[in-house]
């Protein structure tokens, strides 16, 4: 089971998620819980998973799998009450699947008490206020859940992406740099570097970005 669960783990730390990795997650994580019904952290991420795949449209959004987010959280909680990443999860499928915003946070601060050294919790926090259009306090939280986890590329790319909607194409890059410092020739990021050049109208730059990237 924990084997399992590790293995759905990994596929959660991508740079650039998709549904192969939204499934991958899913698949290893239902086994993990099917091995060990009692394996609460296994829950709490399967409904992480599921929460974000419904969001992101990685996984189809259907009532059944926002049901499965819910349902692993709270399973997740009555096994374990005091477990932060149960608490986080719960949290996480009001956030994505009900877009319930004030019991989101609720949730994420209450998490904070369990897991006061987690990058997640100001990240998921700095999702909420983005998507407020809180942009200040979204970057303060987003720049705290780095100083807990300095090499958490997902994390550098998600603050990448703020960035880049804000058009702050200089700051957007510093933070895909770091991201290459830690991956090296990570496809999603040399896609996101291009995609910024087009956007600055710098064709030549993307051509040159391109070029050595394989499509699949």
């Amino acid at each position: 089971a924990y084997d399992a669960y590790l293995r759905g783990l990994a596929y959660t730390l991508k740079t650039g998620p998709s549904p192969a990795d939204a499934l991958g997650a899913q698949k290893y994580l239902r086994e993990a819980v099917r091995l060990d019904p009692k394996f609460a952290l296994s829950w709490a991420l399967l409904s992480y998973v599921d929460a974000l795949g419904y969001l992101t449209l990685n996984l189809q959004p259907t009532v059944a799998l926002r049901e499965e987010a819910r349902d692993a959280a709270e399973t997740a909680l009555a096994l374990q009450p005091n477990l932060g990443e149960a608490v986080l999860a719960k949290g996480y499928y009001h956030y994505a699947c009900l877009k319930d915003y004030d019991t989101a946070v609720r949730y994420f601060e209450q998490a904070r008490q369990f897991l006061p050294n987690s990058s997640q919790i100001p990240e998921s926090l700095a999702y909420v206020a983005r998507r407020r259009g809180q942009w200040d306090r979204s970057e303060s939280y987003f720049n705290e859940a780095e100083r807990l986890d300095p090499r958490n590329v997902n994390l550098l790319s998600a603050h990448a992406a703020s960035f880049i909607v804000l058009r702050r194409f200089a700051e957007a890059l510093r933070k895909l740099d770091q991201v290459l410092d830690i991956i090296p020739d990570d496809v999603d990021t040399l896609a996101q570097k291009a995609a910024i050049a087009q956007a600055k109208g710098d064709l030549p730059q993307a051509a040159a970005l391109l070029a050595p990237l394989h499509p699949n």
